[in-house]
């Protein structure tokens, strides 16, 4: 009877382990839903391999903001919420773990805390550089405030056969 006993209560204890790791391994295979146009109005369910949903964040055409580019499902690491910065561009692209966690504005492109703002003006808008005080008249381009992370502003220059251009950006 005792031997007994040991033997059901061992057979019970496997019992409930087998379905804690089933009702986990069934549970992951579950599919991830994430934002997948613009405004975030149609879904997708995620395939197999897809863990995460992103969205991608560009500057608009007056160069002023951020607005989304798009939205989708992808892989990456599902343990962790993590948005990089083109530094070509200033694309801002983020993954994200969680339904539609991709619907929101990323938390590196909310606020004004820490955020720097420079001005913007692309290589053909142009631009102007002053080394002078007096600023009456100069194109600087547009404002545009930076995502967390930018410490600082950058000026570029383009010098070719006829005239000089200049760019201004945030220092991706």
């Amino acid at each position: 009877p005792v031997l007994i006993a040991k033997h059901t209560k061992l057979r019970n204890k496997m019992l409930k382990t087998f379905i804690v790791l089933a009702a986990l391994a069934f549970g992951s295979l579950e599919a991830l839903t994430c934002c997948s146009n613009k405004d975030c109005s149609q879904t997708a369910n995620c395939g197999a391999n897809q863990n995460v949903c992103t969205s991608t964040w560009s500057i608009n055409s007056a160069g002023n903001n951020y607005e989304v580019y798009s939205r989708s499902c992808s892989t990456g690491n599902p343990q962790e919420d993590h948005c990089s910065i083109d530094s070509n561009d200033g694309d801002v692209t983020c993954k994200c773990k969680g339904d539609r966690c991709n619907s929101v504005m990323p938390d590196i492109l909310t606020g004004d805390t820490d955020r720097i703002t420079c001005y913007r003006c692309k290589s053909g808008d142009n631009c102007q550089y002053s080394d002078s005080t007096s600023s009456t008249g100069a194109n600087y381009g547009t404002e545009l405030k930076c995502p967390k992370g930018v410490k600082k502003c950058k000026i570029s220059m383009d010098d070719n056969d006829f005239h000089t251009t200049f760019r201004r950006d945030c220092g991706w």
